[in-house]
């Protein structure tokens, strides 16, 4: 685990938690489209986009690991 605390040090005394909501589908969308053209500079089929939004459920950690 990384030690924060040697670099920043007091940063969870300014740390904010907050609720990360579900992402639309339109977001998952842009978010799919964007981060599949940076890791190959291809677009992804249509089909496969739909897959990866019915599968991640708004969760945005799903959308990046189900694109990678």
């Amino acid at each position: 685990m990384v030690n924060w605390n040697l670099t920043w040090n007091g940063w969870m005394a300014r740390a904010e938690i907050r609720p990360l909501e579900p992402m639309t589908t339109d977001v998952m969308r842009e978010l799919v489209r964007r981060y599949y053209g940076t890791q190959t500079g291809q677009d992804l089929e249509l089909a496969h986009v739909e897959e990866i939004i019915r599968f991640s459920r708004g969760l945005p950690m799903a959308v990046t690991i189900a694109v990678w």
